[in-house]
């Protein structure tokens, strides 16, 4: 594929889409839980995703210039994404981290990102909470695509296609 042509299959739109998604998700929460549900509202359309595209481009327009720690609902993302921690690590750590979600919201969103890393945690290592240099709809996974390969971050989402960067 070169730069000027774009990937149209649904296949690989969803996929793409999604893992966009996946990498939005927590921000927007973040953002406002109302704009989060009707988000992931518009992903049941399997079939169309500009109205997700819209919807998203929307939230970063509005928020890309608001640092993730001053975001208006970040402990309520927060709070979700420490779930991903149950398993991995103590009581008296998710504790500590539940109460610091309370008292310092931006402290707990750094200690996250550091657990994020150490533990590795593939659905939360693209999190634009931590990552907001990346464009919004960068597909954060490798695609394979009719005997090709696109890396992580060389395509873009954009509606109903993807397009190389």
């Amino acid at each position: 594929m070169n730069n000027t042509q774009s990937i149209s299959t649904l296949k690989h739109v969803k996929k793409g889409a999604e893992s966009v998604w996946a990498a939005n998700k927590y921000l927007v929460m973040a953002c406002g839980q109302n704009r989060y549900r009707e988000i992931r509202k518009s992903f049941r359309d399997t079939t169309d995703f500009r109205t997700s595209f819209t919807l998203l481009a929307q939230v970063e327009k509005e928020f890309h210039s608001i640092s993730s720690k001053e975001l208006p609902e970040l402990s309520n993302a927060l709070y979700h994404i420490l779930g991903y921690f149950k398993n991995v690590l103590s009581a008296k750590d998710r504790n500590y981290l539940n109460n610091l979600i309370a008292d310092n919201s931006e402290q707990a969103l750094a200690k996250l990102e550091e657990h994020a890393q150490y533990q590795h945690i593939d659905y939360l290592m693209s999190c634009r909470l931590w990552n907001r240099k990346s464009a919004f709809n960068d597909i954060p996974i490798t695609l394979h695509v009719e005997g090709e390969t696109h890396p992580s971050y060389t395509l873009l989402w954009e509606e109903n296609q993807l397009k190389q960067k």
